[in-house]
């Protein structure tokens, strides 16, 4: 849905390079001619920023609420992702931007301790967001198969595996920094990784590790919730049959009006989650595949687009989480309503009480 946005980047920044078709190079991104291709991608990309930003504060804001609906363990988890969003968010602000912003190309300044910190946070948040992602359907699966075992998630053991899950992706993420090199190459508007840190074969190796781990974790949630979903046709299928046999009398319409509220609102979670898993999925095509298909199709001419729209889409990504979040919880947008009202009132008092106090003063 946001991430539609981005597929307006390729025809507006194409246009702009068909204009200087006899350019010595299409990857000079300092050449006067892309002063409008730099000005849209810093555009593009601040949008794109701002609304990951603000949405995933917005979601925050309604966990941080009592009248939320949802499960502590949901809510857990999915500040995790939250988190995670904002380490994705940091390395663009700190490295992507002040890249485009630049008026010569170099890259030693990427090699200090503190852009060592935000190109650490890059593979951090990808490992984080799939990993915890995949935490999240595994919550869903259990709340639908196996109920027994939610106790799990909702005594201390959810923050022992929370601590768990970290310690692995904080070691995952160093092994993928000790044998790869990431570096952001204004060039091309890419960030590319290169595994020949150590040695080539001990670079393939962990390569090959993590393109597996990367694509088993998603196929792993596709399995799941083709369990769930076919949990909850067969849930409701009984549902439908007790209201066939069954005589209706008023305490037995209360349990089954439940039962179907509780069926209703599980879907709305699966479809919501659902979403963000394929949200996630997608991301791993674009980033992976859809390089080879545009440049086979247009050409080196396509190399600045596309690194916008894949800058873009890693962005939208991450907005994903919060976007469907608003559009299926009608109650976070009251949360949300409540929470501007009383900081507006609250604002209006503090204005109210400095006037008093500076007329007191006065007089």
């Amino acid at each position: 849905m946001v991430a539609r946005s981005c597929y307006i980047i390729i025809s507006l920044i194409l246009s702009s390079n068909c204009q200087n078709s006899n350019m010595t190079s299409v990857l000079d991104m300092v050449d006067e001619h892309h002063t409008t291709t730099k000005f849209v991608a810093v555009l593009f990309i601040t949008v794109f920023l701002l609304y990951g930003i603000f949405s995933n504060l917005l979601m925050a804001i309604t966990f941080c609420s009592r009248d939320n609906i949802y499960s502590p363990a949901f809510i857990l988890i999915s500040l995790q992702l939250i988190i995670s969003s904002f380490g994705l968010f940091l390395p663009e602000i700190a490295i992507v931007l002040p890249e485009l912003l630049r008026n010569n190309i170099s890259e030693m300044h990427q090699t200090t301790w503190d852009m060592h910190v935000f190109l650490f946070l890059k593979p951090f948040s990808i490992f984080s967001s799939l990993h915890f992602t995949f935490l999240l359907t595994l919550n869903r699966f259990v709340t639908q198969i196996s109920p027994k075992y939610n106790s799990f998630f909702e005594s201390v053991k959810l923050y022992f595996l929370l601590s768990f899950v970290w310690l692995s992706i904080f070691a995952i993420t160093a092994l993928d920094f000790y044998y790869c090199t990431t570096r952001y190459h204004i060039s091309n508007l890419r960030w590319e990784r290169n595994c020949t840190k150590q040695s080539r074969e001990s670079g393939n190796i962990f390569l090959s590790f993590r393109q597996t781990w990367i694509i088993f974790l998603p196929v792993a949630m596709f399995v799941m919730y083709i369990a769930i979903f076919y949990s909850i046709r067969r849930k409701r299928l009984s549902v439908s049959d007790i209201n066939q046999i069954q005589e209706i009398s008023r305490m037995h319409t209360r349990s089954v009006s439940s039962i179907a509220n509780t069926g209703g609102y599980e879907r709305i979670m699966l479809i919501q989650a659902a979403i963000i898993c394929g949200a996630l999925e997608s991301t791993i095509l674009v980033f992976n595949f859809l390089p080879l298909l545009v440049l086979k199709i247009f050409g080196q001419k396509a190399i600045i687009p596309l690194g916008i729209f894949i800058n873009c889409y890693g962005i939208s990504s991450r907005a994903a989480l919060p976007t469907v979040y608003f559009i299926y919880n009608k109650q976070a947008h009251n949360i949300i309503k409540n929470f501007f009202l009383r900081l507006r009132l609250l604002i209006a008092i503090r204005k109210a009480t400095t006037a008093t106090s500076t007329n007191i003063a006065v007089s």
